[in-house]
């Protein structure tokens, strides 16, 4: 991941979830999370779960309600990981493109991250070598809309380079990379999810 992408959220860590929950903001993260749940609500219950590009650990916590036993959220950045306080979510310090886990999990998120990485399809490699074949991932990343230059513009503001994504090229990524889409949720005009089963 790049310094200046590892900078922009340093700066935000302290006063992240509050960022994310006010405002116009906040209406697309809560509209985010309550579609996160519909795809996966069946897929993590009693699972352990790797939250890879975890930030303060949003969507680890809403793995927990859905089911899952324990999470590992790891990101680069450690303001992000020091914001998380909860007991069955671990957090680690690492970059989530080559993170390793000791041992296999049973499931994976990959949520506000690929965006961010210089080789989405390895990074879902990486991911994929954490689990069995049939373990299911989900995933959320930017779509390729009009509007979607409204958020890079503001990430190139403060010098990030984000990238976007067709549901076609979601698939493509997904083929290469170990995972099958199983289903997927456009939230237009700034939010692609989909659930994955690692193949």
């Amino acid at each position: 991941m790049d310094n200046s992408v590892i900078a922009h959220f340093s700066q935000q860590a302290s006063n992240y979830d509050e960022i994310c929950n006010r405002g116009f903001l906040g209406v697309i993260r809560r509209r985010e999370q309550r579609a996160m749940s519909k795809l996966l609500q069946n897929y993590f219950a009693g699972k352990s779960v790797l939250d890879l590009g975890s930030g303060v650990g949003m969507y680890s916590r809403l793995a927990i309600r859905l089911g899952a036993t324990h999470s590992i959220a790891v990101d680069q950045v450690p303001e992000m990981i020091a914001q998380i306080n909860h007991p069955q979510i671990s957090g680690i310090v690492a970059d989530a493109s080559s993170f390793q886990s000791p041992q296999k999990v049973d499931a994976i998120l990959m949520a506000g991250v690929l965006e961010f990485v210089d080789d989405p399809i390895a990074f879902m490699q990486n991911a994929r070598n954490q689990v069995e074949n049939g373990s299911p991932a989900g995933i959320l990343l930017p779509p390729s809309t009009i509007l979607i230059r409204l958020y890079q513009y503001y990430h190139r503001s403060h010098g990030v380079k984000t990238q976007s994504f067709s549901k076609q090229q979601l698939v493509e990524m997904a083929a290469q990379s170990g995972w099958e889409v199983e289903e997927t949720t456009l939230l237009w005009p700034f939010t692609l999810l989909a659930r994955l089963k690692a193949i």
